[in-house]
């Protein structure tokens, strides 16, 4: 019965400071979404810190080629939208990837579901633009003939 009590005395002053320590939480979760920000700007810096010394080596400016892509990607109004076209079929089949994942489902294949929707969107949509459908009705059936293919890949 004295070990019982012993463990019960040594375990209430733990319980009281962590209930005094629950102001510290928020810093727990600052830090924790912190390390989601910084690990990866952390690693961008130094991949760009060793590109950086290779582009030396080979005898080229740094900035110059950093101020290249730049302005490639993000410079004009053109390679803005040009850069949102390139990349708009990625995120949204990234975002395909990870909505099942979220629920614990694994999708496998997804570049392939990109593909074959994008060629059974065009299949469709070169016959039916020879009509007098219009745009709107030729993305509507572009739309609907992809969705057979991106369900069969689907588990």
């Amino acid at each position: 019965m004295q070990k019982l009590t012993d463990t019960v005395a040594l375990t209430l002053p733990d319980r009281a400071g962590a209930g005094a320590d629950a102001g510290s939480d928020f810093g727990v979760r600052v830090r924790r979404s912190a390390e989601y920000i910084l690990v990866p700007l952390f690693a961008l810096a130094v991949s760009a810190a060793l590109f950086s010394a290779f582009l030396r080596l080979v005898g080229k400016s740094p900035l110059d080629f950093y101020q290249l892509v730049w302005r490639g990607g993000f410079g004009t109004a053109f390679s803005v939208q040009n850069t949102l076209q390139r990349a708009a079929p990625l995120i949204l089949t990234a975002l395909a990837m990870a909505i099942p994942a979220r629920v614990g489902l694994i999708m496998i294949g997804g570049e392939g579901a990109l593909v074959l929707s994008g060629l059974s969107a065009a299949a469709i949509a070169r016959p039916a633009s020879t009509r007098s459908c219009g745009p709107p009705a030729n993305a509507f059936m572009a739309m609907k003939s992809s969705l057979p293919i991106t369900r069969s890949f689907s588990p």
